[in-house]
């Protein structure tokens, strides 16, 4: 016989203590399904832009460069490498490859990210809500995401280091290095973001007495993500110096001026001063030498975001604004944490500077899917099972 629990059985401690064991859990798992429905292979139509673009033409190149194990440097000279392929979608040649790497490049990401999560906030809520925010500007629009995806990698090892694992060198930032080798394979300006933040962690480590073992997890890592694509050591020096002729050369060759450039340019600048000075700041009480270690690294990935957004101003600024509003929502996770409640609301006003400026620039150049609506396309029923199709489907 049924009967009504009485208020002091429903609120009993045992009952208590089952859910909050219950909810990390729970959290953490549904981040985790998020997270792989955001990065793993697999492209709703109603969310690829450029899916029936010629320009598309290059990312089924990249695959079948791959799969006939074709030289990049020698036979195969473009600003992507020979990983490149995992940047946008699929072929059948390559599909399981692409979801063998991506799951675990998601499986990285979520722990990383989840780390940076727990530091900005104790509440199990919060911190997973900083988690979505975090993965979803890192992989949208579908299409033109890889760059954010880029610097989302170099900010979590950044900002790890500086903020929250304190100098150590976790196995946490050991996966991020390791899966940043076979980013940096895939598109050079990510070999460029990686050896960046390295040589700044490089810097704290000798400053610290400490040997800078995060170099040579970089290079291993690219050695063999480099072997493991088919790619000969012959053709690895070719590679790496066609990649600089085209990256000098990339200005000039590629220069394109837009009609909101001049509206644009200002907006970035003065916003990604103001999250770097605010992040500077944040840093500026720890040790000696720290503080201005943060500011090079954080200056080195927003270079190279302005050079990729506004160089050629062809809807490269979606991927420059994207980027920046990540590096925002990671300069508040660490200004939260201050005892000083006016760093707070910065953190909070410039990630929303942040986002109203990448929301008009989203509205410019995808007047039908702006920045909200992109967000809340990722939750669609839609969006989160295409993963599961993708992966045992093939489609």
């Amino acid at each position: 016989m049924f009967r009504l629990k009485s208020p002091a059985e429903l609120n009993s401690p045992v009952k208590n203590k089952r859910w909050q064991t219950a909810l990390p859990w729970l959290a953490g798992i549904s981040a985790l399904f998020y997270v792989f429905s955001r990065f793993l292979p697999c492209t709703p139509p109603d969310q690829y832009p450029a899916v029936d673009d010629i320009d598309n033409a290059w990312t089924q190149a990249l695959h079948i460069a791959f799969f006939r194990n074709f030289q990049f440097g020698r036979d195969f000279v473009f600003t992507y490498g020979p990983w490149g392929f995992i940047s946008r979608g699929y072929h059948p040649s390559t599909h399981w490859v692409s979801m063998v790497v991506w799951i675990g490049l998601s499986v990285i990401f979520w722990r990383a990210a989840g780390r940076v999560a727990r530091h900005f906030s104790d509440n199990q809520a919060i911190s997973w809500l900083w988690l979505i925010a975090f993965t979803a500007f890192s992989s949208i629009p579908v299409g033109d995401d890889f760059s954010a995806r880029l610097v989302a990698w170099a900010v979590l090892l950044l900002f790890l280091h500086f903020f929250v694992e304190e100098g150590s060198f976790t196995s946490i930032q050991i996966a991020l290095v390791v899966s940043l080798g076979l980013l940096s394979l895939a598109k050079f300006t990510g070999l460029i973001a990686a050896a960046a933040v390295v040589a700044v962690i490089a810097t704290d480590d000798l400053r610290r007495c400490r040997f800078p073992w995060i170099v040579v997890v970089l290079g291993a890592s690219i050695l063999c993500f480099w072997k493991a694509a088919g790619q000969h050591w012959s053709s690895l020096a070719p590679y790496l110096l066609n990649s600089l002729r085209i990256t000098g050369g990339y200005t000039e060759a590629m220069m394109r001026k837009g009609a909101t450039e001049t509206r644009d340019v200002i907006c970035f600048l003065v916003l990604a001063a103001s999250v770097t000075g605010l992040t500077g700041f944040v840093a500026r009480g720890r040790p000696r030498f720290q503080g201005g270690l943060v500011l090079a690294g954080l200056g080195a990935i927003l270079f190279l975001i302005f050079k990729e957004g506004f160089v050629r101003c062809d809807r490269h600024e979606v991927g420059a604004t994207t980027g920046l509003l990540l590096i925002a929502l990671a300069s508040l996770a660490v200004t939260w944490r201050e005892k000083r409640s006016w760093l707070r609301y910065a953190g909070v006003t410039l990630l929303s500077a942040c986002a109203l400026f990448a929301s008009a620039v989203y509205s410019h150049w995808f007047s039908e899917q702006g920045l909200v609506r992109q967000l809340a396309g990722t939750f669609s029923l839609r969006s989160l099972t295409a993963p599961v199709q993708s992966a045992f489907t093939g489609s």
